[in-house]
């Protein structure tokens, strides 16, 4: 039986038979060529499937892929080199009539728009229109000077006492005047309030003020107008005051206003008794005390915070400050020992010269000696040899 799968001659491994062997589907050696089951290095039978190499023996598989890699390699290589060359197209449009395509996004001309001209166009517009909305609001919102965060009628519309009192009662006309002033002011600091709310004042309660009705532009313009002219003649009438004199009137004019607890509101404080007076300053004092809280709340938030954020920082600052200290010290100790050196190289400058005399005359003191030492050794010397002579000449006489 053949294996793996069984079944007589159905399996891969080649049946015996009498013509010779065979392999399953194929026909027996004599009638017809087959598949040859293995060591086909050539690849010869591998038309249908020819990428699979796994029947071959490793050298022979290696040999056919290199084949197959340089007949691609020589394939790619036949392959015409790319041009880089463009050819831009513009379709030829018909010129629009005149009056076409202004204001749907196209030019004059009847050519689309490009969208960074469109973006431009649209932010004009956009300031255009809120420049025009705001030359609309009030000279305080334009030119964003402060505001109170609680418009007080009462207080605002209340007529002038004192000094200020007996004068308008001589003039019916000018207190008439007076008090339509402060009405308009106090509807314009009310709707400004309402359509424009100052950060941090509290909410409005009740029906809020509509906003005023715009007047027209040649209103406004006759308005300005008579303000500067009046301006004009005001400055032209009484000298202008300096710097320490407008200051100097402010404070005079803030020190005689202080806000009363009782009454809740700012009031002059010699319209007030004595004991609601004091008040006033215990009051201010308790203000301070509050916002000193709430900073100090705040710094300590802040404070816990650049801790989380620097800690890192103020770890490696530590660590690079003792290294520092360490190398300043290093640096300290080295220029002790390069001025004890170069103390020391000074004596030696000095004692060289003294030194290399001494043993100049100690070298010709010890010349002077070998040579002295040589002679007598050589006297010597030819002593001896004298004196070996004589005794072999009286022994050869003897």
């Amino acid at each position: 039986r053949g294996t793996p799968f069984g079944g007589g001659g159905g399996g891969l491994t080649p049946a015996r038979s009498e013509a010779g062997y065979s392999v399953a589907g194929l026909s027996s050696v004599g009638s017809e060529f087959g598949r040859t089951p293995s060591r086909d290095a050539f690849g010869i039978n591998e038309a249908d499937n020819w990428s699979d190499v796994s029947g071959l023996p490793p050298a022979a598989a290696k040999r056919l892929q290199k084949q197959r890699r340089e007949a691609l390699a020589a394939q790619l290589a036949a392959l015409p080199a790319p041009s880089n060359e463009y050819k831009i197209v513009m379709p030829e449009l018909e010129p629009a009539e005149s009056g076409e395509g202004e204001g749907d996004g196209l030019y004059p001309d009847g050519f689309e728009e490009d969208a960074q001209d469109t973006l431009e166009r649209q932010d004009a517009a956009a300031e255009a229109e809120r420049q025009a909305e705001l030359a609309k609001r009030s000279a305080a919102l334009r030119r964003e000077l402060p505001r109170p965060l609680v418009v007080n009628r009462e207080e605002m519309l209340a007529p002038p006492s004192g000094a200020d009192a007996a004068g308008l009662d001589a003039a019916e006309e000018i207190r008439a005047a007076d008090q339509l002033l402060r009405a308009e002011m106090v509807r314009m600091l009310e709707a400004d309030a309402a359509s424009y709310p100052v950060p941090g004042a509290p909410e409005l309660k009740g029906k809020k003020r509509r906003p005023l009705r715009p007047l027209p532009e040649e209103d406004m313009a006759a308005a300005s107008a008579m303000l500067d002219e009046e301006t004009a003649s005001l400055a032209a009438a009484a000298p202008p005051l300096d710097e320490a004199s407008v200051r100097a009137a402010a404070e005079a004019a803030g020190g005689e206003l202080s806000y009363v607890p009782s009454l809740q509101r700012y009031a002059p404080i010699a319209s007030v008794p004595p004991a609601e007076a004091l008040q006033a300053p215990q009051q201010a004092l308790q203000l301070l005390k509050n916002f000193m809280a709430r900073d100090a709340k705040r710094a300590g938030k802040a404070e816990k915070k650049l801790d989380v954020l620097l800690g890192g920082y103020k770890k490696r600052a530590a660590a690079l400050g003792k290294e520092i200290e360490a190398q300043h010290a290093a640096v300290a100790e080295r220029r002790i020992e390069l001025a004890c050196f170069e103390a020391l190289r000074g004596r030696e400058a000095l004692a060289g010269p003294q030194r290399a005399e001494e043993l100049s005359e100690l070298l010709s003191v010890q010349t002077s000696k070998e040579e002295e030492l040589q002679a007598r050794y050589a006297e010597l010397l030819r002593t001896r040899d004298s004196l070996r002579q004589q005794l072999r000449t009286r022994a050869e006489a003897a």
